[in-house]
C-alpha cells in the first residue's frame, strides 16, 4: 500500500513532458503561459460564481452552480497539472486528476441534463424586464399606500383620541340621559322594570309601583305581577309571554290590573328580552303605563266613530273616502243602493261610470286641479240613480284630512242630491227670464231702496221709465226726488214717508219729467221691510208707466159722461117705450079677446042655427084674433129683452134642460138626447130658457115626422160655452137661413096661430144681447142645426141625461151610458 503511494507520487519511472517538447524553449513557454493562464482563468470563474450564488440565494437551480464551480475548478487543476508535469513526471497524479474531472464533468452533465427542460420554463429577458416594471410599479404603489396607512394611522390615532374624548363625553351624557329619562319617565307617568329570570325577581321604579298599587317595601316577583291581572287578561298575556321567550321578539300588549281596592286599572305594557353570548335569554326589560284614562277616551272615541258610521250608513247623501291619490276606499250604503255598484266596482276610478258622460272630464280635471294644489273642492254632478236610469244632479264636496305636519293622508267628502233645486233654480231662471220680458214688455222697472244707507238700486227697466241710460240713476233717494213733477213731488214724497213711518205698503201715482221734458205717469207700489224691533231697513217695490192708461182715463172720463147723458135719454126713451107697452098690451090685446068672446058667444046663441060654413068662418076669425094676441106677445117680449133686470144665478143646464123638456111635452114618439157636456154657469135663467125652448120647441113643431130626433150638446172653449140644438126633421132651404132670424118670418102656414116669425128673432136678441152670437147650419132633408155661443163664466161639471117623451108629458129621464138612444 505504501509502495502504491509511492509510486503515485513517483516520478522517477517517466521522463518530464518538456523532453516531449524538445526542451524548446519557445514552445515549453508556449504550455507554460496558456495552461497557466487557463488554470487562473478557470480558478477565477468558480470564485465568482460562489459569489453570485451566495449573494443571490432566490437564484434557482444553485446547486447547478456549485457543481459548475467544482467542474470549472478541477479543469484548472489539471491545466496547472500539465505545467507541473513538463519537469516533474507524475502522470499518475495528473491523470487522476482528469479522471476526478471528468466525473465532476459526467455528474454536472447528467444534472444539467434534468435541468434544462426547468431551466426553459425560466422568464426570458423581456418578461423579466415587464415582471420588473411590473414589480416596480408594485412598488411604486406599495410605497403610496404605506404613506397612504401611514396618514391614516396617524389619522386613527387622532380619531382615537377624539373618540376616547367623544365617549367620556358620551359616556357623561349617558348618564344625564338615563337621568334625564328617569325625570321622563316619572313625568309621562310611565313605570320601568327589569326581570332577571335566574332569581325571578322584578327591579322595578317607584312609579311601576303606583300603577300596580305595591307597597314601596314589597319585593316584586313575577307571581305577584301575575296575581295582579285580571283572570281574564291572564292566560292570553301569558301565553304572549312564552310566545315572546320562544321567538325572542319584543312584545307590546293591554291587560287590566286589580288594585287591591278592587279598582281596574288599564295597563300598556312594553318589552324587550336580552340574551347571553349562547342566545338563552337571561333578563327582561320594559315600561308600563297607566291607560285607563286612554281607554274611557277610546270608547267615547269608538262611541262618536259608530256614531258617525251609524250616521254615515244611514245618511240620504252619499258619503266617500279615497287615499291621497283619490283612490276611493269607502263609500257609504246610500251610494251602493243609489248606484247598485259593488264596493269593488266603486274602488279606485270605477265611481266615474256612473257619471254623466257630459260630466266626466269636467269633474277629473277639477279633481287633479285639487289635488295639486291640496286644497278641497266643490262640484255639481250627474250620477244615474239605478231604480229609473235618471242622471240627477248632485253637488259634490271633497276636504284632504291632514297629520301634524300638513301631509295628506285621506281625503274625505259627500254628494247631496240637488236635482230637485236645480230644476227650481232652472224655473226660476226662467221664471226670472219671463219677468224680466214681462217688465220690458208692460214697461215695469224694479227699485231697492236700502234706507239705513240711503243707497238705491234701479233695473234697466226703471231706469227707462224714467228717460234714463242703463247706468243713468244716481243711486240716491235725492236723485229720484229731482225727477218727480214739481206738482206732485210733496204729494209722492208724503206717500213714501207714511208707508215708512207706518211700515205699510207703499201705493201712489204720481207724474214725472224726463230729461228731454216730457211728462210720464208712473204707478209706484212697493213693501217696506221692518226688523223686529220696528226699525226701517229697506222698501222693495216696482214701478210702471201708466201714461197711456191715464190717457184713456181721461177719454173714459168723457164717455162716461157722454154715455151717462144717453143713457138719460135711452131711459126716458124707455120709460115712453113702457107706457107704450103697456097702451099696446091693455088696449090691443083688450078688444082681441072681446072679438073672440064676442064669436065664441054668437056661436053658442046660434047654435044649432049656424051652417058648417059659418062656424068654419067663425074658427078662422078666433084663430086669427088668437094669432094676433100671439104676434102681440111676442113683439112685447122682443120688446123686453136686454132691458128688464134679470138677476144672475148659478144654473146647472142639465137640469135645465129637463125642465124645458117637461114644459114641452112633446110627443111620445119624440126622442130628446143631451150629450154629456152640460157645465153650471152663472147665468141669467130666463134667457137661456127661452133660448132653448124656442130652438127645441121650433124642432118639434116643424118637423115632418113625429119620431124625430133632437140631439143637445155643449162644448167648452177659452172663454165661452158652444151649445148645438140639432134635429132630423126635413132642414131648410139656403135662402131662408138669413130670413128665418128676421122679426115676423116664418115657414110654417101664416094661418097657425103657433107660428108668429118672432120666436127665432128673440133667440137672436137674447144670445147677442149676452156676448154671443148664432149660426144656423141645415140642407134640405138633412135636418137642422142651431149653434150658439154663452159666455163661460163658472166651471162646469158634466153629466149625461136622455129625455125620452115615449111617455108623454110626465115620462121619465132615464140615463144614457151608452150611444144608442131611446
Amino acid at each position: 500500500m505504501l509502495e502504491l503511494v509511492e509510486n503515485f507520487f513517483s516520478s522517477g519511472q517517466f521522463i518530464p513532458h518538456g523532453h516531449c517538447y524538445l526542451w524548446k524553449p519557445g514552445l515549453v513557454w508556449l504550455h507554460l503561459l496558456s495552461d497557466t493562464l487557463i488554470a487562473i482563468a478557470y480558478y477565477s470563474i468558480p470564485i465568482m460564481l460562489v459569489y453570485f450564488v451566495r449573494q443571490r440565494r432566490d437564484v434557482p437551480f444553485s446547486s447547478v452552480f456549485w457543481m459548475f464551480s467544482a467542474f470549472i475548478a478541477a479543469c484548472g487543476t489539471t491545466h496547472l497539472m500539465e505545467v507541473w508535469t513538463l519537469w516533474h513526471p507524475v502522470y499518475w497524479l495528473a491523470g487522476t486528476l482528469k479522471a476526478t474531472t471528468a466525473l465532476i464533468s459526467l455528474y454536472t452533465a447528467s444534472e444539467l441534463f434534468t435541468l434544462i427542460p426547468k431551466a426553459l420554463t425560466l422568464p426570458s429577458p423581456e418578461q423579466l424586464e415587464l415582471a420588473n416594471q411590473k414589480l416596480a410599479e408594485e412598488i411604486e404603489e406599495r410605497k403610496q399606500i404605506e404613506a397612504k396607512i401611514s396618514n391614516l394611522n396617524e389619522e386613527l390615532e387622532k380619531r382615537v383620541v377624539k373618540r376616547t374624548a367623544e365617549l367620556e363625553a358620551a359616556k357623561l351624557e349617558t348618564e344625564n340621559y338615563a337621568q334625564k329619562l328617569v325625570l321622563a319617565l316619572d313625568g309621562s307617568k310611565i313605570g320601568a322594570w327589569e326581570w332577571d329570570f335566574a332569581t325571578d325577581k322584578l327591579e322595578v321604579t317607584d312609579l311601576y309601583r303606583q300603577i300596580f298599587d305595591h307597597d314601596r317595601t314589597e319585593e316584586i316577583t313575577y307571581e305577584r305581577w301575575r296575581q295582579r291581572l285580571h283572570p281574564e287578561d291572564l292566560p292570553r298575556t301569558e301565553a304572549l309571554l312564552e310566545e315572546l321567550l320562544t321567538n325572542k321578539k319584543d312584545y307590546e300588549t293591554q291587560y287590566r290590573v286589580i288594585w287591591s281596592d278592587g279598582s281596574l286599572h288599564w295597563i300598556n305594557a312594553l318589552g324587550r328580552i336580552h340574551c347571553n353570548s349562547e342566545g338563552r335569554p337571561i333578563r327582561m326589560v320594559g315600561i308600563v303605563a297607566d291607560i285607563s284614562d286612554r281607554k274611557c277616551w277610546e270608547e267615547a272615541l269608538y262611541q262618536s266613530e259608530e256614531r258617525y258610521r251609524i250616521l254615515t250608513e244611514v245618511s240620504p247623501q252619499i258619503v266617500w273616502q279615497s287615499n291621497p291619490d283619490g283612490y276611493i276606499t269607502y263609500a257609504n250604503r246610500y251610494w251602493f243602493d243609489y248606484t247598485n255598484l259593488t264596493m269593488e266596482e266603486t274602488a279606485g276610478d270605477g265611481w266615474v261610470s256612473v257619471i254623466h258622460p257630459d260630466d266626466r272630464l269636467r269633474v277629473l280635471n277639477i279633481w287633479k286641479q285639487a289635488a295639486a294644489s291640496d286644497t278641497g273642492y266643490e262640484v255639481e254632478i250627474r250620477f244615474r240613480r239605478v231604480a229609473d236610469g235618471m242622471y240627477r244632479w248632485h253637488i259634490a264636496r271633497g276636504l284632504p284630512v291632514r297629520d301634524e305636519s300638513g301631509k295628506i293622508l285621506k281625503w274625505v267628502g259627500i254628494a247631496l242630491d240637488i236635482h230637485d233645486r236645480k230644476q227650481a233654480e232652472e224655473a226660476l231662471r226662467s221664471s226670472e227670464e219671463r219677468l224680466a220680458l214681462a217688465s220690458y214688455a208692460a214697461q215695469i222697472g224694479t227699485f231697492d231702496w236700502n234706507i239705513q244707507t240711503n243707497e238705491t238700486i234701479w233695473s234697466v227697466e226703471e231706469e227707462a221709465l224714467y228717460g234714463l241710460p242703463p247706468g243713468g240713476f244716481g243711486g240716491k233717494y235725492e236723485n229720484w226726488k229731482q225727477l218727480l213733477h214739481p206738482e206732485d213731488r210733496d204729494r209722492a214724497e208724503q206717500a213714501v214717508f207714511e208707508a215708512v213711518a207706518n211700515c205699510t205698503d207703499l201705493n201712489t201715482e204720481f207724474r214725472i219729467v224726463w230729461p228731454d221734458g216730457s211728462v210720464h205717469w208712473i204707478a209706484a207700489k212697493g213693501k217696506v221691510f221692518c226688523d223686529s224691533d220696528g226699525n226701517r231697513l229697506r222698501t222693495i217695490g216696482v214701478n210702471q208707466d201708466i201714461t197711456d192708461r191715464k190717457h184713456s182715463e181721461l177719454k173714459l172720463k168723457q164717455l162716461n159722461a157722454d154715455l151717462e147723458q144717453t143713457t138719460s135719454l135711452l131711459a126716458q126713451q124707455n120709460q115712453e117705450l113702457d107706457r107704450f107697452v103697456y097702451i099696446v098690451s091693455h088696449d090691443l090685446k083688450a078688444p082681441l079677446r072681446a072679438i073672440a068672446n064676442l064669436s065664441e058667444w054668437i056661436e053658442d046663441d046660434l047654435e044649432g042655427q049656424l051652417p058648417e060654413e059659418n062656424k068654419k068662418q067663425m074658427q078662422l076669425l078666433r084663430n086669427r084674433v088668437y094669432r094676433m094676441e100671439a104676434l102681440i106677445n111676442g113683439l112685447l117680449e122682443y120688446a123686453r129683452v136686454g132691458r128688464s133686470e134679470i138677476q144672475e144665478e148659478m144654473v146647472d143646464v142639465g137640469a135645465l134642460l129637463e125642465e124645458i123638456v117637461d114644459f114641452i111635452a112633446p110627443p111620445v114618439t119624440f126622442t130628446i138626447v143631451v150629450q154629456p157636456t152640460m157645465p153650471t154657469i152663472m147665468v141669467r135663467r130666463l134667457l137661456l130658457f127661452q133660448v132653448f125652448t124656442n130652438l127645441i120647441g121650433n124642432a118639434i113643431k116643424h118637423h115632418d115626422r113625429p119620431d124625430g130626433r133632437i140631439e143637445i150638446s155643449a162644448t167648452q172653449k177659452e172663454d165661452y160655452y158652444e151649445f148645438t140644438v140639432s134635429d132630423d126633421g126635413p132642414g131648410i132651404e139656403p135662402e131662408y137661413h138669413e130670413k128665418i132670424f128676421g122679426i115676423f118670418q116664418t115657414l110654417a102656414k101664416s094661418e097657425s096661430p103657433d107660428s108668429t116669425g118672432i120666436g127665432l128673432s128673440i133667440v137672436q136678441k137674447i144670445i147677442a144681447t149676452e156676448g154671443g152670437e148664432i149660426v144656423l147650419e141645415s140642407h134640405l132633408g138633412k135636418g137642422t142645426t142651431f149653434q150658439f155661443t154663452w159666455p163661460r163664466l163658472a166651471k162646469s161639471f158634466f153629466q149625461t141625461t136622455v129625455y125620452s117623451s115615449k111617455a108623454g108629458k110626465n115620462s121619465a129621464i132615464v140615463p144614457v151610458h151608452q150611444t144608442n138612444s131611446f
